[in-house]
């Protein structure tokens, strides 16, 4: 199976996982509350076909080749829900600023994604030394980031906005 995890506060998140797990699936998701909340989904075949389209670890994740042949509405989304889940927010401005991660093909994955959908990104890959916040990744000491401009950001979000948004978040063809 797999495991998605979310800030304890992000319900709504968690609540979307259940409710997909639930309706396109048939099966209830497991829910593990620690410093953390991860929702466990126990159905053998995904836990495989996830790896290979994401990557199986932190230093090697990237963007599934088929996202990159979805319609605008569901790139840019896919962009948000990424955005949403790792990106750094800056409070005082009210927009994402950043994305860091060890892997350089997520980070490439997303300036492509970001420029082929319209919105541009800061094509400048920065690439600092690990200070240890992951220790785990011992062996990949280099953290990727690129920057976000709140023109981009907000011209991904009024581009979202204008699109009719329908009730169907799961017909997306898979390649």
């Amino acid at each position: 199976g797999i495991g998605f995890t979310f800030h304890n506060d992000e319900k709504e998140y968690q609540d979307f996982i259940k409710t997909v797990c639930q309706e396109k699936f048939g099966r209830s998701a497991r829910e593990r509350k620690m410093w953390s909340t991860q929702i466990l989904i126990n159905i053998h075949e995904l836990g495989p076909k996830f790896k290979q389209w994401f990557g199986n670890d932190a230093t090697n994740k990237h963007i599934p080749k088929f996202i990159f042949n979805w319609s605008l509405k569901n790139k840019l989304s896919f962009i948000l829900g990424l955005l949403n889940g790792d990106a750094a927010w800056h409070k005082r401005y009210n927009f994402y600023v950043g994305l860091s991660s060890a892997s350089k093909s997520l980070i490439k994955d997303t300036v492509r994604l970001m420029n082929e959908s319209g919105v541009g990104w800061d094509n400048v890959i920065k690439t600092n030394k690990n200070t240890g916040f992951n220790r785990k990744f011992q062996d990949n000491l280099w953290v990727n980031r690129i920057n976000l401009s709140k023109k981009s950001y907000t011209k991904m979000m009024d581009v979202l906005d204008s699109i009719k948004v329908d009730d169907e978040y799961i017909g997306i063809e898979v390649i």
